[in-house]
């Protein structure tokens, strides 16, 4: 069994590396010649935070993320049937495979994860660890996103896209979707 050390690895660069190719990943901060002339000839040391889990805790993490009947979309399609609306879910037919989908009324509705879609709440947040696959990664998410809404409003759908932090107030989230709902533009 390998033991993990809460120590972060540390990697040594010679300054002109350190300018050449900057590593978003562990630097908190950029350097430049033009801002740091006299410390040229340096040695930095960066480090970078190593996984606290063992890779098989981590593939079992990672293999429990569900991306359909999340809790969050759970409450949504609690919310959608008690303010008495049929949908139906995850319709391959139409563009983005909404959640919900209200196929009489053209209208569907996307429940996303704070972090999986990049929210800008506290749940959205990227892990400190190979920043610059998240930040890729959830970028492709979105633009991913924005495809499926722009689809949808070209064929005469209406969408909303509920986050997994807005079904913390279930009111204002019941209300949210009630008034979508009613609308008839």
């Amino acid at each position: 069994m390998q033991t993990l050390s809460a120590r972060p690895t540390v990697r040594r660069l010679d300054a002109d590396q350190v300018f050449r190719d900057p590593i978003p990943t562990t630097i908190p901060w950029r350097l430049s010649h033009a801002a740091f002339p006299a410390h040229s000839d340096k040695t930095y040391y960066l480090s970078q935070m190593t996984d606290t889990r063992s890779p098989e805790q981590r593939s079992r993490i990672m293999r429990s993320v569900k991306s359909k009947h999340t809790k969050p979309e759970l409450a949504v399609r609690r919310i959608v049937r008690s303010l008495g609306y049929g949908y139906r879910i995850h319709r391959k037919d139409l563009p983005g495979k909404p959640d919900l989908a209200f196929i009489g009324r053209k209208k569907a509705i996307f429940v996303h994860g704070c972090f999986w879609h990049g929210h800008d709440c506290p749940k959205g947040r990227l892990p400190k660890s190979r920043q610059g696959f998240w930040v890729d990664k959830i970028e492709k998410n979105q633009q991913r996103d924005r495809r499926a809404v722009e689809a949808l409003t070209n064929n005469g759908w209406q969408t909303l896209t509920i986050w997994q932090c807005e079904l913390r107030d279930s009111d204002a989230a019941r209300e949210k979707i009630s008034t979508f709902l009613a609308s008839n533009s």
